[in-house]
């Protein structure tokens, strides 16, 4: 009787498929109804956050090249490295100063440059002699404390540090493509 029940069963539902048609599913209840739905919303908000990042671009000011340098040397003068015990790490802090300045101005690499590199990089850029001699001048006192260890007075530190924002100063009044 089991055996009778479920091939009535079957029996059954064959024929209720065999009535009924095929059935139509609207488009929006499809699969890919729903993955292009997901995608167009992807792309609306991609192009809404592009849209907002530029707007706010726009609306943050840019802060000038020699507005970091002098708080760089600011810092620099305030730091526990201006004393002659750190005269090493001193001017190496200098020098990177110099280096990003001058990088920035000129807008050539005198960052991952040497030091006769920069200097000769520096004259093929700059018609300042002034700039070319402070800076030959400052990279020779930089070596001999760094590598020869040789001992720093005080007021040469800081004649260096007003020298640099000297330098600053007067590339400030200069167009960058000079």
């Amino acid at each position: 009787m089991i055996k009778g029940n479920v091939m009535a069963q079957e029996q059954t539902d064959i024929e209720l498929y065999d009535i009924y048609g095929v059935w139509h599913i609207p488009f929006w209840q499809t699969t890919i109804f729903y993955a292009i739905l997901v995608g167009c919303t992807i792309v609306v908000c991609s192009v809404l956050f592009y849209y907002f990042y530029r707007w706010y671009k726009k609306r943050v000011q840019k802060v000038p090249y020699w507005v970091i340098s002098q708080e760089a040397l600011d810092k620099l003068s305030t730091s526990s490295l201006n004393n002659v015990d750190c005269a090493d790490l001193f001017y190496s802090h200098l020098l990177v100063i110099l280096k990003q300045h001058l990088s920035t101005h000129f807008n050539c690499d005198f960052t991952s440059a040497t030091d006769q590199e920069c200097i000769k990089l520096l004259r093929c850029t700059s018609n300042d002699d002034m700039l070319c001699g402070t800076m030959e001048e400052m990279l020779e006192r930089t070596v001999t404390i760094r590598f020869a260890r040789d001992a720093a007075l005080k007021e040469s530190m800081q004649n260096d540090l007003q020298k640099m924002y000297a330098i600053v100063q007067s590339m400030k009044q200069q167009s960058p493509t000079q």
